[in-house]
């Protein structure tokens, strides 16, 4: 589901975009390869990212962004004067995340005919403000050590809960660590629960704590989450990959018993509906590596 998402969101950009000059011979490159955004706040916007483009033997084509919403090209000198055999030029984008998690999307180029001749993959991180460090009043910044990167569920029954699993997050440097958020993001948060004694004292040099979740799978497939933490430690946030697959739903619950889901709900209607939700956002998914 989540690969056809992301081919999705690329053949099916047919909003307009920047008519290019030069029929494509020998397809135009892009240096460099990807792009990809730093951890951005959510509602700022993040520091322009060029790449550049050799266009090689081309005729007409127009470029389009996957996710316009969030990505956004701001300078251009492709579009302005028909563009020469070898000829190079480039496109400045910036990054503006309205959510915590990971955002993919691309810089497509398409001929006059529709088809798809290149694209450049963008991707980025939204996070709350805290992550970002301020140059003012922040604590002396210590080393963390995680026992582990990602938590590993494998495969329940929706809507069924896994027992909890935890890791220990423990501090190395030589001044105290403090946390002072843990989001829960990722592509599929709502299948997922944090549990958590990190946040609530510092955490003295050579002390630990724990992080953990608890898996409650809200669709069959394959679900990811992540854990963001932020505080005073080398690269933050850290983050944890979740990582669990829904099986088929549980039987509805007998009369008398704590129901899961509100009147009206049906597995089959929310995935239908996550489906439907997908395909309008065009690749706007939080996909933590």
């Amino acid at each position: 589901m989540k690969l056809l998402r992301r081919v999705f969101s690329v053949l099916c950009l047919l909003c307009g975009g920047s008519s290019l000059s030069a029929q494509t011979i020998a397809p135009p490159s892009f240096v460099p390869a990807a792009l990809n955004f730093p951890a951005t706040a959510m509602g700022n916007t993040s520091a322009p990212l060029t790449v550049a483009l050799q266009p090689g033997e081309v005729g007409s084509f127009v470029a389009q962004l996957g996710d316009p919403l969030h990505f956004e090209i701001i300078e251009d000198t492709c579009t302005q004067e028909p563009l020469q055999i070898g000829q190079s030029c480039s496109f400045s984008v910036t990054f503006r995340p309205d959510q915590f998690g990971h955002y993919a999307s691309a810089l497509v180029l398409v001929d006059s005919q529709g088809q798809l001749i290149n694209f450049i993959p963008m991707e980025g991180l939204g996070v709350d403000g805290s992550f970002i460090p301020s140059s003012a009043d922040s604590p002396t910044v210590t080393q963390v050590l995680l026992s582990t990167q990602a938590l590993e569920f494998g495969s329940l029954d929706v809507f069924a809960a896994s027992e909890l699993q935890s890791l220990t997050l423990s501090n190395v440097g030589t001044s105290d660590l403090r946390v002072k958020t843990i989001t829960l993001g990722g592509d599929d948060p709502s299948s997922f629960s944090l549990v958590e004694t990190c946040s609530l004292l510092p955490i003295k040099p050579g002390a630990t704590c724990n992080i953990g979740a608890i898996f409650t799978p809200m669709e069959a497939g394959n679900l990811q989450g992540a854990l963001a933490v932020a505080g005073n430690a080398e690269d933050a946030p850290i983050v944890i990959r979740l990582q669990g697959t829904g099986g088929s739903p549980l039987p509805p619950p007998s009369s008398g018993g704590c129901a899961l889901s509100s009147p009206g709900f049906s597995p089959l209607g929310a995935g239908l509906w996550s489906f439907a939700l997908s395909v309008l956002v065009l690749g706007f998914r939080r996909r933590i590596k």
